[in-house]
């Protein structure tokens, strides 16, 4: 009975959208801009934007993209109070519920394979004229709004002193499965890869460490990997390769507890069925030998 009702767990997960789709043809990367690399955070983001470029000019590469960390990929990222503007405060923020939030470049939507519900992705225009937009989980928008479509135009920020620049929401994404497939999908806010006034009037934030992902048929194979070293050390040579793997590889690896759990249970109930067969032969056939 357990083996069974896990192999109907496993089956359920196998159909579970994680929020991306073809993790096969996608290959992901990790890259990290110290600040002795780079002291300025708006070169940050430029370098980011030459890295994106010289990926997708790789043959066969249909786009590339880089966000704070893909699904199921277990980084511990960023979380905090988001407020919508004209939504009830709370009357203290330990009671307010956090959110995850991601920063992201445009065309991540699109390179992931993640469906945007309603609205538009972020631009880079929006990057470098310093607009202020977001974007939010589906989940997110229903929660504040009601439905996707009442939330574009909306405006959030995040909930802390100096916060005085409300972001409009331009679009809303599908519910991503980013802490597992039998995990619940968060509500998820996405800003730029480069925010200002966040904390303070001037300051600008951006994530020095991303995951870039790309999107080929050769994803996994060693040329593909070869180019994209080569692209990026094309834009600065001193910036490291870390985590290379497949959207593939995560995805099987996230599953790799509950497949591990369901061999070790399917190998009992084989065990206790052999176990009860030989038993009831070996009672059947002593009754009818006596």
């Amino acid at each position: 009975v357990s083996s069974g009702l896990m192999i109907r767990t496993f089956q359920a997960l196998l159909v579970v959208d994680p929020g991306f789709a073809g993790a096969d043809e996608l290959q992901t990367m990790r890259l990290a801009i110290p600040v002795a690399l780079e002291p300025d955070a708006a070169r940050v983001v430029r370098m980011q934007n030459d890295i994106v470029d010289a990926l997708e000019a790789i043959p066969g590469v249909s786009s590339a993209a880089f966000v704070t960390a893909m699904p199921l990929e277990g980084r511990d990222i960023g979380w905090d109070v988001i407020q919508a503007q004209g939504a009830e405060s709370f009357l203290s923020a330990d009671e307010a519920p956090i959110r995850r939030f991601h920063y992201t470049s445009p065309g991540m939507l699109r390179t992931a394979g993640t469906r945007l519900v309603a609205g538009r992705d972020i631009e880079w225009t929006d990057i470098y004229g310093d607009r202020p937009v977001a974007m939010v989980s589906e989940n997110l928008a229903r929660e504040l709004w009601g439905s996707p479509e009442v939330a574009l135009g909306k405006r959030i920020a995040p909930s802390g002193p100096g916060n005085q620049i409300w972001r409009e929401v331009v679009g809303v994404v599908q519910n991503v499965r980013d802490n597992g497939l039998s995990e619940a999908a968060p509500t998820i806010v996405y800003w730029p890869a480069s925010v200002r006034g966040f904390y303070a009037p001037d300051n600008v934030i951006v994530q020095r460490a991303m995951t870039f992902i790309v999107r080929s048929p050769l994803a996994g194979t060693p040329p593909l990997v070869e180019q994209m070293q080569q692209a990026v050390w094309s834009v600065n040579r001193d910036v490291p390769l870390a985590s290379v793997r497949t959207m593939q590889e995560v995805y099987d690896e996230s599953l790799a507890r509950p497949s591990f759990t369901l061999v070790m249970l399917a190998a009992a109930a084989a065990v206790a069925l052999l176990l009860g067969i030989v038993g009831l032969y070996g009672v059947l056939a002593y009754v009818i030998a006596q």
